[in-house]
């Protein structure tokens, strides 16, 4: 290749390229570079000092790199000369700084190596920003991209799926390995361009990391090509039946092994079974049904896995889906930065509308927030100064500024995930029992199938033999699991271990720590209502509750309470949006419901907590005490008081635990004016006094109170509660060895404490459940964890585990009744082994359609119920909230 004249003048000038460089122009619009030393390498420091270099230059559109060859191409605007562009890169080669601010390239990956050799690379401008994905079409919101290590690659399409799921702004993607494409679907309110595209080099760079690839199921393929000779051999071509027998026989190695193990044993189970069917396929010389029967085998357990994972994308996608970017403080100033180089201590401002995308503390401002992900309800909480933050947690007004703590995926939102994910893929105790009958079952339907052989001979005997009982236990328990699960999430209880919940029900004893925050959680209540120019209280508190409505909180349970004991109904509302409180319309009316200082931000006069209200002509502040008012058979009707006017402060506050703050008061304003403002306690009865009893209901049998101090503490504690029975002086590991001697007994004990702080109580208890809360979600080792620690959750529960036994107990019969009716078909109706086969289908057809239905159900239902909390939260349909 002829060396152009210019190439001397670029190894004279450009001391950082190593020497024995050449150059040449083969098109317009091209120039080629040769150096083994520069590209033989794409992530050395010279090929990117030569990229960024190049890059410097603003008519250079991409640059291809050709490790082999040792080439580097550099592709500009054609009508710009190829030699102008060569001797600006050699000045820009000479002096690193150039003139401007240079192209940063640490983000590109540019070594995607094959077998340790890396392979040709490409990087493309876009706008301001470099990246290694070409841009194919771009409209607003979406992007068509391309790269070769897509198609390249089989590990690389899970690692973008698990990079594109859990970015918080991309709504939906798709993955094409035959055209190595990528589209992505996002919203620019959240994710920009050049965001998408360091999402996707990151995850080249995740990729790269030792990872297995997938594995191809050859069994499943196998049991394919077994179905399609059987059909030829049994319908067009019968020659083949030997090799059908052979496909048989050779994927069926390891079931026919087991089988003989089992006799020898003098046992039999469902592997005996399938290989006395294959034995009758031989004899009768017709393959399809076994053919027909072992693809369905292998085919439940898939469709039920991929049914599993696209329930937990969907129903848990809120829990993966995080800021990849945030505002990072230094100072004065405030930069982008990815989340994932964010450091504890580090300082970062999240504003109105964004998510919160670490665990922190509120080192600044005030906002107020949206965090069912990490306590499940949907309600609204003041963030002030010293709070602390979650990740996952919605600004839905005001600023703050959180000194982060943790981050990545050591989050409370991270670990609930985690814990959701491990809890959907452990073993269940339905399954054991199913795998159980289907053993047990082996016997009675080989001694069937017999008599049938000796009756009808062996196209009797095939029909007769049904090998599938396992199926439809593995996929009722599954999806109802599934279901089980996110109803415990949105409850606020978050399973670890999946087969807790069908172990709860066969517990009979309760042990409950008297420490645990459980012990001392009362129900929130209205206090009093005090009255500004709202003739009664009965309109303050359905203006509450149409705001409040369907909230799973307890400002909005203490006011739904109030309504029911009124007999009040919830007033009509549309029109919401939120802020830092509701506002709506009622009829012609503007109300707005929440704090002091959401009114005060509205424009709107709040009288100050301790100053008394001057009321206007014929209306005036008035005090209703709920407590006096239940009962009366006029309490809508409320008399005015006669003097001028009353403080807030005349009302005595009602005594609370030390260990709970009462919530500050809700204010309603009808128009621009304060109508009334609704003040809330907390009852005197512990809430786990009236929960004791229901669980008794539920099979409990004992409640028993321990606690480290002394045994008088104990007695008083279980009298005021109710419990049976108690015991002072318990420490740690004596409470773990007293679970222990319990399980020894044949007691099913669950262990209601910190399962942070007594890990080794947690694991000897039948059923293990924290109350710790999320802040040690990573180290808890309890089998459920209450991410809040209010009693009333411990009865959801075990409804919960009661819904999802009711699911087992309605799909059992589904798979059972259809392969025993296949018994009196073979014998009085003349079934054949293919027709039971359909029957037997039909039954585990109608078992996975009847177990995924109810969570298709429910998922619309809830979306329903919840009305405009939806949109809190669901951070991706933020558009929706007006």
């Amino acid at each position: 290749m002829p060396t152009s004249p210019a190439s001397e003048s670029v190894t004279a000038t450009a001391p950082s390229v190593p020497p024995r460089v050449r150059v040449a122009f083969p098109r317009k619009g091209r120039l080629q570079v040769w150096s083994s030393e520069v590209f033989r390498d794409p992530d050395s420091i010279h090929a990117r000092r030569f990229v960024v270099s190049a890059f410097r230059i603003q008519e250079v559109l991409r640059i291809d790199i050709d490790p082999k060859q040792g080439l580097g191409t550099i592709r500009f605007l054609p009508e710009i000369p190829a030699e102008s562009v060569l001797q600006r890169l050699g000045k820009l080669l000479q002096n690193t700084s150039g003139s401007g601010a240079p192209a940063d390239s640490s983000h590109l990956h540019l070594c995607m190596a094959a077998n340790g050799v890396p392979q040709p690379v490409s990087v493309f401008r876009h706008g301001r920003t470099l990246s290694t994905w070409e841009i194919l079409h771009e409209s607003p919101g979406r992007l068509r991209l391309r790269h070769a290590a897509v198609r390249r690659y089989r590990h690389l399409p899970p690692v973008l799926r698990e990079e594109l799921d859990s970015t918080l702004g991309i709504t939906s993607f798709k993955i094409n390995t035959l055209t190595s494409t990528v589209l992505v679907s996002y919203k620019e309110r959240r994710i920009s361009r050049k965001q998408v595209l360091l999402v996707l080099e990151r995850a080249l760079h995740t990729s790269d990391k030792d990872r297995p690839a997938p594995r191809h199921d050859v069994e499943f393929a196998l049991a394919h090509v077994f179905v399609g000779v059987a059909t030829v051999s049994t319908f067009v071509y019968p020659p083949l039946s030997p090799a059908a027998a052979a496909i048989m026989l050779g994927t069926n190695v390891h079931t026919a092994t087991n089988a003989w193990k089992q006799l020898l044993r003098g046992q039999a189970d469902t592997s005996t079974v399938y290989t006395v069917m294959m034995g009758y396929s031989l004899l009768a010389n017709s393959y399809f049904a076994a053919a027909l029967m072992g693809w369905w085998i292998k085919y439940w357990p898939r469709l039920t896995a991929s049914t599993v994972r696209a329930a937990q994308e969907q129903l848990w996608a809120r829990y993966r889906k995080r800021p990849r970017f945030v505002w990072k403080e230094e100072g004065n100033v405030q930069m982008e930065v990815a989340v994932e180089d964010l450091r504890p201590g580090d300082r970062i401002v999240v504003t109105m509308g964004g998510v919160v995308p670490v665990d922190g503390e509120v080192v600044a401002g005030h906002a107020s927030v949206e965090e069912s992900l990490v306590t499940g309800d949907t309600g609204i909480r003041e963030l002030r100064t010293t709070d602390e933050a979650f990740a996952g947690s919605r600004v839905l007004w005001g600023e703050v500024t959180i000194r982060m703590a943790r981050a990545h995926g050591a989050t409370s939102t991270a670990h609930i995930n985690r814990m959701l994910h491990h809890a959907a893929s452990q073993m269940l105790l339905s399954e054991e029992t199913g795998r159980a009958m289907a053993a047990n079952a082996a016997l009675p339907n080989l001694l069937t199938s017999a008599a049938g052989f000796a009756v009808g001979g062996v196209v009797m005997a095939h029909a007769v033999v049904r090998p599938d009982y396992v199926s439809g236990v593995h996929m009722s328990s599954r999806l109802s699991l599934i279901q089980s699960l996110r109803q415990s999430v949105r409850h606020g209880v978050v399973v670890q271990d999946g087969g807790a919940l069908e172990r709860l029900l066969k517990a009979d004893m309760v042990v409950l720590e008297k420490d645990s925050p459980l012990l001392d959680a009362c129900a929130l209540e209205v206090s009093h209502v005090v009255l500004h120019v709202a003739p009664r209280e009965d309109i303050v508190l359905r203006y509450a509750a149409a705001a409040l409505f369907a909230l799973q909180e307890p400002l909005a349970h203490a006011i739904e309470n109030a309504c029911v004991a009124k007999n009040l109904r919830v007033a009509p509302a549309q029109d919401f949006r939120i802020s830092a409180g509701t506002t709506f319309t009622s009829g012609q009316r503007t109300i707005r419901v929440g704090s002091r200082e959401f009114l005060q931000a509205e424009g709107i006069a709040v009288p100050e907590p301790g100053a008394a209200v001057r009321p206007a002509p014929g209306s005036g502040p008035k005090h209703v005490d709920l407590a006096a008012e239940h009962g009366d058979a006029d309490a809508n009707v409320l008399e005015r008081d006669a003097d001028g006017g009353h403080s807030e402060d005349d009302v005595t506050e009602p005594v609370t635990p030390e260990s709970f703050m009462v919530p500050d008061p809700v204010y309603v304003a009808v128009e621009n004016v304060v109508a009334g403002v609704i003040h809330f306690k907390y009852g005197a009865q512990p809430l786990l006094q009236s929960v004791l009893p229901e669980l008794k209901k539920r099979g409990i049998r004992d409640a028993t109170i321990f606690t480290e101090g002394s045994q008088e503490s104990a007695r008083a504690v279980a009298n005021a509660l109710g419990a049976n029975a108690f015991l002072g002086g318990v420490k740690g590991g004596d409470l773990a060895n007293l679970l222990e001697m319990l399980r020894g007994q044949g007691r099913r004990v669950v262990y209601i404490g910190d399962g942070a702080r007594n890990p080794e109580a947690a694991a000897q208890a039948w059923v293990s459940i924290s109350s710790a809360g999320p802040d040690t979600l990573g180290r808890d080792a309890a089998h459920i964890i209450l991410l809040q620690p209010t009693a009333d959750r411990l009865t959801a529960l075990w409804d919960i585990a009661a819904g999802h036994r009711g699911r087992l107990r309605q799909a059992y019969p589904m798979f059972i009744i259809p392969n025993i009716l296949c018994i009196p078909g073979a014998f009085f109706f003349g079934f054949n082994s293919l027709l039971s086969t359909l029957v037997s289908t039909m039954g585990n057809l109608s078992v996975f359609t009847t177990s995924l239905l109810p969570l298709k159900q429910s998922e619309k239902l809830w979306r329903r119920h919840r009305r405009w909390p939806t949109n809190l939260s669901d951070p991706e349909r933020e558009d929706e909230m007006g």
